[in-house]
């Protein structure tokens, strides 16, 4: 069995415009990460076109990310991408747009920063802290304007920044950036589940328009990124293992797909299977198809810090 997952941000009414859906899926030799505007707002993609395809059943309620599977005892998951994004706008590379920035306003920061007489180099770079303290922007719009490649942010603190910007302005990140200054407290999620997660705890985020994973080290009190920042299709495999790793609600469908799965490589294996105990196999798989589409992951849990992390 083969599985496609699409994430559903449905931000808060003042917020429509963030409103986004993103697509993930994973297989031999094959991945997918893209972001989507809904065909209807506040719902998942229906498939209709391929009825082989199993969709779990999701109910909105409030504000948050929702979780839908899409699997397939015989559709690859290549073909299961293709149906659920089949006529949705892809806004993969434009998803950083008015994501937790005003537009209006960032052009105004974009502008102040280009009317600075230097930081045309690293050994003249602009002050993170010079800019942010003298108000010409915060450091969101800061480390947006370096996600769309505007800017090149390098020194001590610069976790969080586009790598690939080659942008010919140059920032110095000299101060610590606290992560409630870049992401919204309502799109961070995760859960304390075991010993290890008091040691570290893997969290996953939206962050410019994308989902992000982070990893809070407790002991040190300190914030990393676990994917790839400004090359966000390379990031597929890694936001997979964050939702089905990392999340309770994840438990259930999880051991459904394995345990098929597991059948599927006896069923293949076993020649001696005779041919009658074949329809004993299309039960399981109708019990496994109802358990599917029965199954309601809910909205991520919005993850609340104790502690101030940098």
């Amino acid at each position: 069995m083969r599985c496609a997952y699409a994430f559903l941000l449905i931000p808060n009414h003042s917020m429509s415009q963030m409103e986004r859906l993103v697509v993930v899926g994973v297989d031999q030799n094959y991945s997918h990460y893209g972001v989507y505007k809904p065909q209807i707002t506040g719902k998942f993609p229906e498939v209709t076109s391929a009825p082989d395809i199993i969709m779990t059943q999701y109910s909105i309620n409030n504000p948050g990310t929702y979780v839908r599977a899409y699997c397939s005892f015989n559709i690859p998951a290549i073909d299961i991408v293709a149906a659920i994004k089949a006529d949705l706008e892809d806004i993969t590379y434009s998803s950083h747009r008015n994501f937790n920035v005003n537009e209006e306003e960032l052009a105004l920061c974009r502008a102040r920063i280009q009317a600075i007489p230097f930081g045309q180099n690293e050994t003249s770079a602009i002050s993170l802290q010079y800019l942010t303290h003298n108000n010409p922007c915060t450091v969101g719009e800061v480390f947006n304007l370096n996600f769309r490649q505007e800017l090149r942010i390098v020194g001590d603190y610069t976790d969080f920044i586009n790598s690939f910007s080659i942008a010919p302005i140059w920032i110095y990140a000299d101060s610590p950036v606290n992560i409630q200054q870049i992401l919204s407290h309502d799109h961070i999620y995760g859960e304390v589940r075991n010993e290890d997660d008091f040691r570290f705890t893997d969290l996953m985020a939206w962050f410019q328009g994308h989902l992000h994973i982070f990893r809070v080290r407790w002991r040190i009190s300190d914030i990393i990124v676990m994917t790839v920042i400004g090359r966000e299709a390379a990031n597929s495999s890694r936001l997979l293992n964050g939702l089905l790793k990392n999340f309770k609600n994840s438990e259930e469908l999880v051991t459904i797909v394995k345990k098929v799965n597991d059948n599927f490589d006896i069923w293949d294996s076993d020649r001696s299977i005779s041919w009658y105990k074949y329809p004993a196999v299309k039960l399981q798989m109708l019990e496994v198809e109802r358990k599917i589409r029965r199954f309601n992951f809910g909205s991520l849990p919005i993850f609340h810090f104790s502690s101030e992390i940098m």
